[in-house]
């Protein structure tokens, strides 16, 4: 099993700076909740990262994510993001690629697309990337919207009993469309309870699979739309006193939102590449 890395945003040092007193937040946020989020992984969770890692091998292809670092997402689950230019998707020879919420220039064809389905591969994307052709014909988009902060609720028999966690919605973030989500290739993984549209969907495409996401993948809260609850520290909470004790500085609300995005990725990914993890057993079963 490749082991989780420790990482920095962008592959560069972001250090922390002050003007007039007032500190600017950095890269390292989300990174740190990373770590934290995956050091929080109970047994099953890590049975299907390296089932996961095993079917896929190390090598997630990566195109642009200029708004969305999905390869510090991979990077930290223990994968490493190969860059390669949406036109040569198609004779990449990887089975997952991922584009993040991309660069208004990135060029994503939906011939090369048509070609990647065909030859079973999946494709993770996220947010603006519904508006490039390659994935536009498999998905509907409505307007763009101001940003947001919602609640997410993952479709899984395995998704942990407790209040739904927050979700942040970038500026511009681009709702999909529920004449398309109501189809029958398409399977809604995670939804806003809030508001009852789907925020993370997949999609059959051929032979392969579109795994697409409203929110960003990696995700970067803003402490002013929390609520007093998902601002206090992490090490505060009982449930995760233990992880904020090893990763200080994390807001439960920023913890709970990254954890539901990761895990939502890796249970997309096994639904997509039929990989069935079981869930860990109780202590009665232990005891037996």
């Amino acid at each position: 099993m490749q082991h989780p890395q420790q990482i920095e945003p962008n592959g560069g040092r972001q250090l922390a700076m002050q003007v007039d007193g007032l500190p600017l937040r950095g890269g390292n946020g989300p990174a740190n909740t990373l770590q934290a989020v995956i050091g929080s992984f109970t047994g099953r969770e890590q049975r299907l990262l390296q089932d996961l890692q095993r079917a896929f091998g190390r090598d997630i292809g990566i195109i642009d994510g200029h708004f969305d670092d999905v390869a510090t997402l991979l990077a930290a689950l223990g994968f490493r993001g190969r860059p390669i230019a949406g036109e040569d998707l198609s004779d990449c020879g990887l089975p997952v690629v991922a584009l993040g919420c991309p660069h208004r220039h990135t060029r994503l064809d939906e011939v090369d697309s048509g070609r990647f389905f065909e030859h079973g591969g999946i494709l993770v994307s996220s947010d603006m990337a519904a508006r490039l052709p390659g994935i536009a014909a498999h998905l509907g988009h409505q307007r763009g919207r101001p940003p947001a902060r919602g609640r997410i609720a993952r479709f899984s028999a395995d998704a942990p009993a407790e209040p739904f966690a927050p979700i942040w919605l970038d500026p511009g973030h681009l709702p999909l469309s529920s004449s398309v989500v109501s189809k029958t290739p398409v399977t809604t993984l995670a939804l806003n309870p809030m508001t009852g549209e789907a925020l993370v969907v997949s999609v059959a495409a051929g032979a392969g699979t579109l795994i697409h996401s409203v929110p960003h993948w990696l995700q970067t809260p803003h402490e002013s739309a929390m609520t007093s609850v998902e601002r206090r520290p992490l090490r505060d909470v009982p449930r995760y006193r233990h992880i904020g004790n090893s990763y200080s500085g994390i807001a439960l609300g920023a913890f709970l939102a990254q954890r539901s995005m990761v895990e939502v990725l890796l249970e997309s990914l096994a639904r997509a590449a039929d990989v069935t993890v079981q869930a860990d057993c109780s202590r009665q079963e232990r005891e037996a």
